[in-house]
């Protein structure tokens, strides 16, 4: 099984390596990305605030967004991705309960967003006894930013 840093270093070599295929390869790849349901601004408003998480797998879990941040490429390459204009950003829940949630996509329910599904991580943060875990996007743009 592949680590989580292996996962996103082979994710960024498919993405330059796809930069390199003809435009209209391209074109039809981006046609079938799925939009995301919620953008950065909309998570990083919801900062310090609970989303209550659930699977048919596991009880209710309580996590509070705790960090939200930007993850901008700084591969030199990365404006020829095909993804180039995608809004990439990583969001970081803490749990006050041990470690109840395995790496997999849950349903996370927040009044102010309502129902999402988002993959999440376990990830450990040094010097916190809590259970941290971790969610990355690299969503294509809306069609009003376009």
């Amino acid at each position: 099984m592949k680590n989580r840093r292996q996962f996103l270093f082979d994710c960024s070599t498919l993405t330059v390596a796809a930069g390199l295929l003809p435009s209209a390869l391209m074109a039809a790849a981006a046609a079938k990305m799925p939009a995301c349901a919620a953008d950065f601004a909309a998570f990083a408003a919801q900062q310090g605030t609970v989303f209550t998480v659930s699977s048919p797998a596991t009880s209710p879990v309580r996590l509070k967004l705790v960090a939200a941040k930007t993850n901008p490429s700084t591969h030199p390459l990365a404006h020829l991705a095909p993804d180039a204009r995608n809004e990439k950003f990583s969001l970081l829940f803490r749990s006050t309960g041990p470690l109840a949630l395995t790496q997999n996509t849950y349903a996370f329910e927040h009044p102010a967003l309502g129902r999402l599904d988002i993959f999440i991580v376990p990830v450990q943060v040094r010097g916190s006894a809590h259970s941290h875990y971790e969610a990355i996007f690299n969503c294509p743009p809306t069609e009003t930013s376009v």
